[in-house]
């Protein structure tokens, strides 16, 4: 008992030194260069004139002080980017225009985002007018972020059920992508016609 009791208060000593030795390191700054995984896809990497900020994002576009004309972006391939604007937050709506369409961000702590599906190529984006003096425009190539599966329900009863007004309240703002039924009603539409259009 003795013996398993130092072996535990070893154990913590050692994690606490690892954790402050890397909480000192500041654990989470991209590294001179960018980030390199060896299973990284080359199409995002430095030098494809992306900067990978971890394995899973690469930055596409980051403006300080963007002003109100176009900065362009190249997606390396059909998939989702992600926005994000930084300026004094007040009652004002933020917006840009993505491909000619005027896109609305939603306030998120600081800072105002959205998510969208681009095609790969060439593309522009701008500061729409109202949105106020901009700090920073960031476009950053990001992954699927999946909800799955929409119209399953927990085991716990006691937690609820994943109605669509759930997801709309607590998830969707964090996903992109939704797995969901394939089955269909009589007239050979989806059950989850109306959530597909939302």
């Amino acid at each position: 008992m003795c013996v398993k009791a130092l072996l535990l208060v070893a154990c913590l000593l050692v994690w606490t030194a690892v954790f402050s030795r890397t909480a000192a390191n500041e654990l989470g700054e991209v590294p001179a260069g960018g980030f390199r995984s060896p299973e990284g896809d080359r199409r995002f990497s430095a030098e494809a004139g992306v900067k990978p900020l971890n394995n899973l994002v690469f930055e596409l576009l980051n403006i300080r002080s963007p002003g109100s004309s176009k900065h362009n972006f190249r997606n390396l391939r059909d998939g989702w980017v992600y926005i994000r604007i930084s300026r004094k937050v007040d009652d004002r709506p933020a917006a840009v225009i993505l491909a000619d369409k005027q896109l609305t961000l939603k306030m998120v702590d600081d800072h105002f985002e959205a998510m969208r599906y681009v095609t790969a190529g060439e593309h522009s984006v701008a500061i729409a007018r109202g949105s106020g003096p901009v700090n920073r425009l960031e476009v950053h190539a990001i992954g699927e972020l999946f909800h799955a599966t929409y119209g399953g329900n927990p085991h716990v009863p006691e937690i609820g059920v994943y109605t669509w007004d759930f997801l709309r309240r607590d998830c969707l703002d964090h996903c992109n992508s939704i797995i969901g039924s394939n089955s269909l009603s009589p007239d050979g539409k989806s059950t989850q016609e109306a959530e597909i259009k939302q």
